[in-house]
């Protein structure tokens, strides 16, 4: 009934509301400084200190939060990076079974990131590995000496892979058939 009296009170309510917004927005900028904080020591390959401040985040900012929904995507490419580390290692090893199918996890992550980009890259090769060990174990095999030339001219003539194992099949093939002529 007093028109003065609510306006007074409106007002405080405004002034109160503006101070719990600009409170929530800096609390807001801190969760999101700390996520980039926590990306640059997961880009660091400091992982351990990266999932540290992801922990944190989520924590601190609740579950429900923007930021820590940040925060676990940054955890779930972390162990992107770690899964195609560990694929890249097994390849280099020479074990391309076990590193198809770290590298197929990492190839399939739903995000672009580095990792994914570096298991697109290694996956064909990895594949090709595969099918030349394969190949290869079935030479020498009795009554598999035709099963393996195939396999083998399989990669040489495949026109989407240029790698290594091209090679490789090509030199394989080549000691298959002067054996055969000797």
């Amino acid at each position: 009934k007093d028109a003065e009296a609510f306006a007074a009170k409106l007002d405080a309510v405004a002034k109160r509301n503006e101070t719990i917004v600009a409170q929530q927005e800096a609390q807001r900028q801190k969760f999101i400084a700390a996520v980039r904080a926590a990306d640059a020591l997961r880009d660091q390959r400091k992982f351990a200190e990266a999932t540290k401040a992801y922990e944190k985040v989520i924590t601190q900012a609740g579950a429900t939060s923007a930021a820590a929904e940040d925060a676990r995507w940054g955890m779930r490419e972390l162990k992107m990076i770690l899964v195609c580390d560990d694929g890249e290692k097994l390849f280099a090893a020479g074990k391309y079974y076990e590193a198809r199918g770290r590298l197929q996890v990492a190839f399939d992550f739903e995000v672009a990131c580095d990792a994914r980009d570096r298991a697109r890259k290694l996956l064909p090769e990895c594949e090709m590995g595969v099918r030349f060990t394969e190949a290869c174990a079935l030479v020498g095999q009795e009554g598999k000496g035709l099963d393996a030339i195939a396999a083998l001219e399989s990669i040489v003539k495949d026109e989407t892979y240029e790698g290594k194992f091209r090679a490789l099949a090509e030199e394989k093939l080549k000691a298959i058939r002067e054996g055969w002529q000797k």
